[in-house]
């Protein structure tokens, strides 16, 4: 340990995240303050790693590994936004000058499902200029995991952007493109109307997907798949897609809605219209069902688009 005691007045701080704040030419500590109640987020700088000066807290809600990152708004590098999320993956969007963070629009969320421990990438290359961002997809205990040597998962790494949607300017997140390395197989259809007892996927089997899909919606009260025996559902008139005992909301646009699946083992990650909203989850199938189903009920609905891609796994 580097001596004197590199921070000021030995309070006890837990989950530090630093990164380089190249404005203030000076690096920057979060970090919160336990015990837990009330919340107090420190930021802390520094100018060689060793001596750090308190410059501000910010109050918020019960979490812990906090996170600060820079996005470009709809892409515009000259109207770039702050970030602030904890580990529950509630952020606020604001401005951050290296010495305090001010937010000035809503707190939101960027996962409704089994997530937590979120953070962000430092040190990307400029000439990439992603934020990519990955969680602990927490599951239901190592009981539930029969004959695997780990508890629980992490997420597939997202890249996270900022664009402005129809209920204002949210933090969008959506696989990182480096997926498509582990693409196999895909097939693509268009335009298929959802007749009572249709299944698009009654052909496919398989454990690992990534699955594309826009509706248009048509005068159907609710559309779906059946995933290994585990029902996604949209409820078209709550505006609510529904997994397992969690549920986020989707916006439904001019009738349209648009769902991505990533489709691991023991994992379903759900992205509603384009990343805005996200809902992961860890989940347990019965090996032997492959089946995979697409439906609508009471109504009838369309399928614009629904790319699937089967995957093979990054193990050798």
């Amino acid at each position: 340990m580097y001596e004197p005691h590199p921070l000021p007045d030995m309070i006890d701080y837990a989950d530090p995240h630093v990164f380089w704040h190249e404005s203030s030419q000076k690096w920057i500590m979060i970090t919160f303050i336990w015990p837990y109640e009330p919340i107090n987020f420190r930021f802390l700088s520094s100018t060689d790693l060793k001596h750090w000066t308190p410059e501000s807290t910010f109050l918020h809600e019960r979490s812990e590994c906090p996170d600060l990152y820079e996005l470009a708004l709809d892409g515009d590098q000259h109207n770039r936004k702050w970030v602030f999320n904890i580990g529950n993956g509630m952020y606020d969007i604001g401005n951050f000058d290296g010495h305090k963070f001010v937010p000035e629009k809503g707190r939101y969320q960027l996962d409704y499902g089994h997530f937590y421990a979120s953070l962000t990438w430092n040190n990307i290359p400029k000439e990439d200029g992603r934020t990519i961002h990955i969680a602990w997809m927490y599951g239901p205990g190592q009981d539930n995991y029969p004959n695997m040597p780990f508890w629980d998962q992490l997420t597939f790494p997202c890249e996270l952007m900022l664009r402005t949607c129809p209920e204002g300017i949210r933090v969008c997140r959506q696989p990182i493109h480096e997926i498509a390395m582990l693409y196999d197989q895909v097939n693509e259809w268009r335009d298929i109307t959802l007749d009572p007892g249709d299944n698009p996927l009654s052909d496919l089997s398989g454990q690992l997907f990534d699955i594309d899909i826009e509706f248009d919606l048509g005068d159907a009260l609710e559309v779906g798949f059946i995933i290994r025996g585990f029902p996604i559902r949209f409820i078209i008139k709550q505006k609510q897609l529904c997994f397992l005992d969690k549920w986020m909301p989707m916006t439904v646009t001019e009738n349209h809605i648009h769902i991505r699946l990533l489709v691991d083992q023991t994992s379903i990650e759900i992205f509603g219209n384009q990343g805005q909203t996200v809902l992961s989850c860890c989940f347990l199938p019965k090996q032997e069902d492959e089946s995979y189903n697409v439906y609508d009920n009471d109504g009838r609905a369309k399928i614009v688009m629904m790319k699937v891609r089967s995957l093979h796994s990054i193990w050798k």
